[in-house]
């Protein structure tokens, strides 16, 4: 019956359960019936037994009324019929007992008097006393008493209560084994489900499944329970993927990456987070998105549009380039770039977004801005400065080609021709200086420019460029402009510097005040300003500077607008020169100008003096400017027939005897076959080099002298030409005095 039970479904099982149910019940009920017919048996007695005393009292009321005793013995003699009435008595009017009838083992009942007066019938001790008055023609004779013994009816509800008592124990212990029966296949399933449910919530292990008992309906449901746990587990390995992936993601990203619910609080932190923004995840998490932000306008206009929870939650806000100012932990502010979008986080309105720290990108942005601002100020600029390097070129070199032509004339006169000569050589010398600065400024970007630092004379140097000045711009200076000198130490007061560029700084500066000062003064000298450091200055009486272009005027190309239709020579170079020129010599430079008063540049250089008292230069023997060489042999080695004529002229006074070759490989060729005593080398030829030609030639010949001659102007030509073997260095345009004692000290 067990396998066949497990079979049935459950519908056949309650209906099974039922039926048993009915039974007992049915027994039940048959219980209440037989309490019932007790009860009614309980009841037939007492009103029979009623009957029976009112007819002795109808029988003994003649006898009574005559107070005739035997006629009611007769009577009661004949109650020995009925044997359950155990005791009759008589009373009379009086109470007083007139006759009696009692089996063998009851007496009589002598308190019988009192007990009438309270009760009609009653039970007591398994008997039952019935009193019943005798009248006769409504006047009372007396009272009949009977005891009629319930001993049968009382064993009778004995056993019917010990019959019912074993009928309940029965029905109590099939009902419980039977519902032990039945737990087994129907409650201890769900219980055992309830059992898994609890453990698989508990741990959260989702690998446990159900073992199958049944092929019912809670067969048909662990079935479907071990499904959803399969699938439940597949979505929680999938889940686990996942969240390894963000994790792995999240750590990887360089942008701070925030979770926040619907109140703002913060849910997730990734550690892109923990870097930008000093807080870890745990003193981050539940605290308001707003401790991250400065509270300006554009974030609280950025809360109003983007956090509005109560709005239309199935509209996704994304905004794409929101820039705000973050706060650090240590509160220091910053520029980012934010962008959320709104989702459901445990089944509520959310937002999740990046937060990308934009410091440098910021910086780039501003750093390029400034440089497009440069270059378009630099493109200015230069566009001004080429105009002014065109009239710079172009103005002495008319004075050159014209005066040239000018000297082809057949009829000029001996004065005129010196006077176009000094015109040309003024040109030149002006283009060269024009060239030296372009130059200059070249090696400055390039910082190949060298400073050659040196014991120095402060007081020679000045007095030098003072005469040079005076003596070069006789003209200007009249009784309206005066230029002055300001030497206040020692005459033998020496420095270590660059006396060369030192010198450039002083000529750039006067040669500025020139331009733009008519009248007054040119003053320029130095002051001990303090135990460590010596100011020199330029002061001027001119046009004077605006304030808000005094930066300007030191900048590659910067000129003061206001002045250009006062003086329009120069390229915008001698005071960018002479601010880089003085930084390198460890300095500072500055200005103060006031509009129509005049300026005075400053420039600050260290102190470094000279101990010893340096001796007088030695002087040497002055040489002669056609020395007599006409016993000595040069070769030239250079491949521009007008350079080569240049030199030619220039050596022609001194009655040597030369020899031309154009390039180097020629050179190293002609030495081998022929003696020379010197060697002009022109670094820059076809075919073979002149440092090649010459590190090929001293491999032979290493008492040769070779002196290296060049048109490039850039830091490192001289060093490459003694690396090459050269023992002397030239550069071009080749003076005759200058190339005249190079060779009388090699030769």
């Amino acid at each position: 019956m067990k396998s066949i039970f497990k079979t049935l479904s459950i519908k056949y099982k309650i209906i099974f359960i039922s039926l048993i149910t009915g039974i007992l019940s049915s027994g039940l009920g048959l219980a209440i019936i037989s309490f019932t017919q007790i009860s009614a048996y309980k009841s037939e007695l007492k009103n029979q037994s009623v009957v029976d005393a009112r007819l002795i009292a109808e029988y003994c009321t003649a006898p009574l009324s005559f107070n005739q005793k035997n006629g009611v013995d007769d009577i009661l003699g004949k109650l020995t019929k009925l044997p359950q009435i155990a005791v009759v008595q008589i009373y009379d009017n009086q109470d007083e007992l007139f006759a009696s009838y009692c089996t063998e083992n009851q007496g009589v009942d002598n308190d019988i008097t009192l007990k009438k007066t309270q009760f009609a019938a009653y039970q007591d001790d398994g008997f039952l006393h019935v009193f019943e008055p005798i009248v006769r023609k409504h006047k009372s004779l007396g009272t009949v008493y009977l005891k009629i013994s319930t001993e049968k009816l009382d064993a009778k509800i004995h056993s019917y209560f010990l019959a019912l008592l074993i009928a309940i124990a029965v029905i109590l212990l099939v009902g419980y084994f039977l519902s032990l029966y039945l737990q087994q296949h129907i409650s201890k399933p769900i219980l055992n489900l309830a059992r898994i449910t609890d453990t698989i919530s508990q741990k959260a292990d989702y690998s446990l499944r159900v073992e199958k008992q049944f092929d019912d309906e809670t067969g048909t449901l662990y079935d479907r329970f071990n499904f959803m746990l399969s699938q439940i587990e597949n979505r929680e390995e999938n889940l686990k993927i996942s969240e390894y992936k963000f994790k792995q993601m999240s750590r990887s990203a360089f942008d701070t990456m925030v979770l926040v619910d619907n109140e703002l609080k913060i849910q997730f932190w990734n550690e892109a987070g923990e870097r930008v923004f000093n807080f870890t995840e745990a003193e981050i998490l539940n605290k308001n998105l707003d401790v991250l932000f400065f509270r300006n306008s554009e974030y609280k206009q950025y809360k109003l549009e983007v956090f509005d929870f109560e709005a239309d939650e199935s509209i996704d806000y994304q905004d794409v380039a929101v820039y705000l100012t973050a706060l650090t932990k240590e509160g220091k502010n910053f520029p980012v770039e934010v962008a959320f979008v709104k989702i459901r986080f445990n089944n509520k309105p959310a937002a999740v977004g990046t937060i990308r720290d934009i410091s440098i990108r910021k910086r780039f942005e501003d750093e390029l801005l400034f440089a497009k601002e440069k270059a378009e100020i630099a493109d200015q600029l230069k566009s001004s400065f080429l105009s002014n390097m065109s009239h710079e070129i172009r103005t002495p070199m008319n004075s050159i080609i014209g005066f040239t032509e000018l000297l082809h004339k057949p009829n000029i006169t001996a004065e005129q021709r010196t006077k176009f000569l000094n015109f040309i050589s003024s040109s030149g010398k002006s283009l060269l200086n024009l060239i030296d600065d372009i130059i200059d400024i070249s090696k400055i970007e390039a910082k190949q420019l060298r400073i050659n630092l040196s014991p120095t004379r402060i007081n020679e140097l000045l007095s030098e460029i003072y005469d040079s000045v005076s003596r070069t711009n006789r003209q200007q200076f009249s009784k309206k402009l005066k230029l002055k000198l300001n030497t206040n130490i020692d005459s033998e007061f020496c420095i270590i510097t660059d006396p060369f560029r030192l010198k450039q700084v002083f000529d750039n500066l006067i040669s500025n005040a020139l331009k733009f000062t008519r009248e007054g003064f040119i003053e320029f000298g130095y002051t001990e300003k303090d135990k460590e450091t010596i100011e020199f200055y330029v002061r001027d009486t001119g046009v004077g500077i605006p304030e808000d272009q005094q930066k300007l005027i030191f900048d590659r190309f910067g000129q003061v607008k206001e002045t250009l239709h006062i003086n329009k020579t120069g390229t915008g170079l001698g005071l960018a020169i002479s601010r880089k020129l003085t930084e390198m010599l460890g300095g500072k430079i500055r200005v103060e100008s006031k509009v129509n008063e005049g300026s005075t540049f400053y420039f600050v250089l260290p102190k470094e003096e000279v101990k010893r008292k340096l001796k007088a230069p030695h002087k040497q023997n002055t040489l002669s400017e056609s020395p007599d060489w006409h016993d000595r042999f040069f070769l030239i080695a250079e491949d521009e027939e007008i350079n080569y004529s240049l030199l030619s002229e220039i050596l022609s006074v001194t009655n040597v005897k030369i020899k031309w070759v154009k390039n180097g490989k020629e050179a190293v060729d002609i030495v081998d076959n022929q003696q020379f005593d010197l060697i002009l080398m022109d670094v820059k030829m076809p075919i073979m080099s002149g440092y090649a030609a010459t590190r090929e030639i001293k491999k032979k010949h290493p008492q040769l002298p070779i002196i290296a001659q060049t048109a490039y102007a850039m830091s490192g030509e001289k060093d490459l030409s003694i690396q090459a073997g050269c023992d002397g260095y030239l550069s071009k345009p080749i003076k005759s005095k200058q190339l005249f004692e190079m060779i009388n000290e090699l030769i």
